[in-house]
């Protein structure tokens, strides 16, 4: 797989109202730049070498908030500059590429407590570009593996990532970014389409989070020259701007099947990213939050990293009303041990009341396998959102607070128009559907069948939004 640079932000600002989400900040090099009214973003992320100082002040005087971009070495340094000069902030890249590191989180730690006023952001060298692959590339003990070309296409996407951090920062949305994976020549020299930066920010507000985008040379330099093919390209790009810094229900919560209980990123990456591809919903958090609280309407717990005491009589709870929770290689002893069980070549499987716990002895050696194990093992109850001719669609699920209204925000990483079929669990009377390309759309009207709701959406072309409401919530 050829070697990518995202960074995952996370801004350690403590923010007390509902995370806002849909800010994009733009990644800018060349020393010239059009002003925010005209590009359509206000934030910008400069390198802070000491080259930009002048497009740092440039951009500044434009009405910028600028915020530089410095190694964890500098970062003291960094700060106590961007603090004189009236800079937004600064973003502080992790050496370890490990989300979440203790020694990043202290000397951010350090710095907010210095400078109160400047944002301190975090930055983390885990993702890639979204986009579509026509192989899937897995690590298989410590050897990358490449499937075969006729195999379904493989979505290069950021969602495990996405759903790792927000556990580590739950009251404020991931803020990310990523270098572009430009393989052919001329595609280096002029750089992403329009669709590709669509989809970019398209991904990124469909998961509530933030994100910086790196903007081509050439279209910066497009751009700030006036060039009217380069802006009819950009318009198109604003268009998804727009579209996802307004969404209309801020204080939705995503929803969820599968619990990851996981304190170690790239032990459940890989199945993290697999249940992604899968459409299978999941959320994450570390093994000392595993309360009956967060465990409510899940069907499923992966757990990745031993909880304590309370947290294992927590999932044995969970299992003795219905759940199903499957342990990968969690050595020690456990409270279901006296039960019934039945010894396979994989591990062992007990009955716990009305559901049952899956102790693996060994890791995830194939992901896809352990994917659609996962899907087999919840297809009793079914999942809570299912789409049909949709191998290159993602979707997300949220609620809104104490109501019966959902949203759901559907990506299509092949960026070509294509309907889908939606089935999501539910009775839900209205059925509301936006793009950015086209607005809103006239009111789908859905079909009922067993506890779920059923309607097609047409002409998704990258990105697209869902509003459900029920018909008790019709009537309040």
């Amino acid at each position: 797989m050829r070697s990518q640079r995202l960074i995952v932000l996370s801004s350690l600002l403590l923010i007390a109202a509902a995370p806002a989400w849909g800010r994009v900040f733009l990644e800018w090099t060349e020393p010239a730049i059009p002003p925010p009214t005209r590009i359509g973003v206000r934030e910008l992320v400069v390198s802070w070498t000491p080259g930009n100082v002048r497009l740092m002040t440039t951009a500044k005087s434009l009405g910028y908030s600028v915020f530089a971009g410095v190694r964890a070495a500098d970062a003291a340094t960094a700060a106590n500059a961007a603090a004189s000069s009236g800079l937004a902030g600064i973003i502080v890249e992790s050496e370890s590429g490990t989300p979440g590191s203790n020694s990043v989180r202290e000397l951010l730690e350090r710095l907010r407590r210095s400078y109160p006023r400047l944002a301190i952001l975090e930055l983390s060298s885990q993702g890639k570009q979204p986009q579509i692959r026509g192989n899937l590339v897995v690590s298989r003990d410590g050897v990358l593996v490449v499937s075969s070309p006729t195999e379904q296409p493989w979505i290069d996407s950021n969602v495990a990532l996405a759903r790792f951090v927000s556990a580590l920062q739950p009251n404020k949305p991931p803020l990310f970014s990523f270098s572009w994976d430009l393989i052919d020549p001329l595609e280096r020299q002029v750089g992403p389409r329009a669709a590709d930066y669509a989809l970019a920010v398209a991904e990124a507000g469909a998961m509530r989070a933030d994100l910086i985008l790196p903007v081509h040379p050439n279209l910066q330099k497009a751009l700030a020259d006036g060039n009217q093919a380069a802006w009819r390209e950009w318009e198109r790009v604003k268009t998804y701007l727009q579209f996802y810094s307004a969404g209309k229900l801020p204080a939705v919560r995503p929803c969820a099947d599968i619990a990851v209980v996981a304190d170690d990123y790239g032990e459940a990456y890989e199945a993290m990213n697999l249940m992604a591809r899968h459409n299978i919903l999941f959320t994450v958090f570390p093994p000392d939050e595993v309360t009956p609280q967060r465990m409510a309407r899940l069907q499923m717990a992966v757990v990745f990293s031993r909880p304590d005491e309370q947290g294992l009589r927590t999932l044995q709870a969970f299992a003795d009303q219905g759940g199903t929770v499957v342990l990968v290689q969690v050595q020690g002893h456990f409270p279901w041990e006296t039960l019934p069980s039945i010894i396979s070549d994989s591990g062992r499987t007990y009955t716990v009341g009305r559901g049952r716990v899956v102790e693996l002895a060994e890791p995830i050696a194939d992901p896809e396998t352990f994917a659609e194990m996962v899907r087999n093992l919840m297809s009793s109850r079914g999942s809570l959102v299912r789409l049909w001719n949709a191998l290159t669609i993602l979707a997300f699920a949220f609620r809104e607070p104490h109501t019966d209204r959902m949203e759901l925000e559907l990506v299509n990483y092949a960026e070509q128009a294509q309907s889908v079929q939606v089935r999501v669990k539910g009775l839900f009377s209205e059925v509301r559907y936006e793009t950015p390309e086209h607005g809103n759309y006239p009111a789908i009207r859905p079909e009922h069948n067993d506890g779920y709701t059923e309607f097609v959406l047409p002409d998704l072309q990258i990105g697209g939004r869902v509003y459900l409401t029920s018909e008790a919530e019709n009537t309040r």
